[in-house]
């Protein structure tokens, strides 16, 4: 409970830890992906931040504008991610 979390990938299990965490109590809860059109169902769903890896500052990589995002970095962070 009250931790904070970044989940990369939203697809359908990426989604599913969303919930989790949001069931957990997180208060923090980051979707990292690369499709900007899966922000709105991750919001809904408990995400209340959503970054696309691809339209990051000019030179951060993602370590870098997470950490900088929640002033140190993250409790927890969950790979989602697919091939």
């Amino acid at each position: 409970k009250g931790d904070s979390v970044a989940v990369f990938g939203l697809g359908g299990v990426g989604l599913s830890v969303v919930q989790g965490a949001k069931q957990a109590g997180a208060t923090t809860i980051i979707g990292v992906d690369v499709n900007p059109k899966k922000e709105k169902l991750a919001k809904e769903m408990g995400c209340t931040l959503f970054v696309n890896s691809k339209e990051l500052p000019a030179g951060k990589t993602i370590q870098a504008h997470l950490v900088e995002i929640t002033d140190g970095g993250l409790d927890y962070t969950f790979d989602c991610t697919g091939n």
